[in-house]
Order: structure tokens, then sequence, then C-alpha cells
């Protein structure tokens, strides 16, 4: 909760908890005041009974133990034992109490703006995967130019990729419904059986064939959308490196400038 949060950079920034560190410290005063110097015990055993089985239902899933939102139940009263800690703190202090807020509030401020830079300047790097970076462009290049080609491939070497085309291509809904692709497969050459609607087809080339034998089986009325992965190299500095009869149409790239997608065109005439 403090230290490296939720190892899905989707919920989580890297290096940081889900609290600011200094509320560590407002949670263990929380805790100890809280169950020592409040009175009403049904309180005591509904905070108790929330933060228990709050938990529960997240634990039992895979991964769950860490996960942030789908442990976000306990979140109200880790707030409400974090703000009954600093209260309690401020009331008993006297003396010291324009000290105590003074230094939490420059440490939650520390705090703060660290999240922020992280946030905006390290997180859009560290985070590009998680979120999918590049499949925005990458398909909105494809509606840019598919007019020319007879047939489209998008690779499912990464993850299923039909969301991403159906929301970032705004392909007509009648059409999707009507061909709905996952599940509607055909035998593809060089491709096997893969999922399709229209021109479009959902699938990795087979393994027997490669990307550097993509080549042989696609020709220049083909469009082929491929993850980085899929090729081991750099187009982007080194576009030498493109596989032998393959046109490279296009690289996009994350927000870091690494590569995350390829278009390919075959060279062979259809």
């Amino acid at each position: 909760m403090f230290l490296n949060g939720d190892p899905n950079l989707r919920h989580s920034i890297e290096g940081m908890g889900q609290f600011y560190r200094i509320e560590f410290i407002a949670l263990i005063f929380g805790l100890v005041l809280f169950f020592t110097n409040f009175k009403s015990h049904k309180i005591k055993w509904l905070i108790t009974f929330w933060i228990i089985f709050g938990i529960l239902p997240s634990a039992i899933t895979r991964n769950g133990g860490n996960h942030a939102t789908r442990l976000i139940l306990i979140l109200p009263p880790l707030v409400i034992l974090m703000a009954f800690g600093l209260v309690e703190c401020f009331s008993k202090l006297k003396n010291l109490r324009l000290l105590f807020v003074f230094g939490y509030l420059i440490a939650f401020g520390i705090g703060f703006i660290y999240y922020q830079h992280n946030y905006w300047v390290h997180n859009p790097w560290s985070s590009e995967r998680w979120w999918h970076s590049g499949y925005k462009e990458a398909i909105q290049s494809i509606k840019d130019i598919d007019d020319n080609y007879d047939r489209v491939v998008i690779s499912m070497a990464g993850e299923p990729a039909w969301i991403f085309f159906a929301g970032w291509y705004e392909y007509p809904p009648d059409k999707w419904h009507a061909e709905f692709p996952v599940g509607n497969d055909i035998e593809v050459e060089g491709f096997g059986k893969i999922s399709h609607t229209g021109k479009y087809y959902f699938g990795p080339v087979s393994e027997a064939k490669g990307i550097y034998g993509l080549g042989d089986i696609i020709d220049n009325k083909t469009l082929y959308l491929a993850v980085a992965k899929e090729i081991g190299a750099n187009l982007i500095r080194e576009p030498e490196r493109t596989p032998g009869n393959l046109e490279l149409v296009k690289a996009i790239s994350y927000p870091s400038g690494e590569p995350a997608y390829y278009l390919f065109s075959g060279l062979k005439n259809d």
C-alpha cells in the first residue's frame, strides 16, 4: 500500500504505493488509537468486519492480494482510520500541534510533488505497454490506407486485437454484429484458422512460416499489422533489417520511441 503499489501499472505508478508513505504513520496511529480509545464497540466491529471481508473477495482471486481495483472496498475504512489517527494526534499533542501539522503537511507535499513528477514525466513511458499505447495510431493508420488493400491481417501475437480494432477503427456496429469475428474462423494460407469480419482478419502468422517467411505468403494487396516483438529488431532505427519480400509501410512507436507495431505489405504481385 505504501511502497510498490499494484504491479499492474494501469492501477499504480511505478515505484509508488497506493498511498503516500507519510500516510503509513497516520494509519498506524489510527489503528492504535481507534482500537484503544474509541468507545463504540459496534463501530470497532464494523471497521474490523469491513476490512476483513473487503479483502476476502480479492484474496480468493488470482493475484488478487495486490490488485488495487479489487481491494478498493477497503479504501473507506483505511481513510477513516488515517483521519482518526491524525485528529487524535492533533488533539493530544497540544503544545506541539503546529509542529505536527507543519511537519505532516511538508511530508505530504513532498509525496504529492514526487507523485506528480512520476505521473507526468516517467509514467507515460513505464506504463506504455500496460495502456496498449500505439494501438490507436496503428488502427487509424490502417483505416487511412486500407482502401489500397484487398485484405488486412491484424496480428494477435501480443493479445486479442478485436476490441482495439472495433473501437479505434469505428467499425460499423451492424457489420460487426453480423460477422462477429470471435469464433468466426476461416482457414488462411500461412496463418491457419483465424477469425475475420469482412476483409479484416485477426491472427498471427503461423509458427511454421514465421514473420520472416511472411513475404512468401502475402502479396502487395495484403496489409499485415505486426507486433514489434514478432520482428526481434528495431526497424525504426534500422529499416534495412525489414524481413525479405516485405515492404515496411509504417512503424508505430510507443511514447518512449521504442517500436510498438509495424505495418507490412507483400512485394509480390497479386
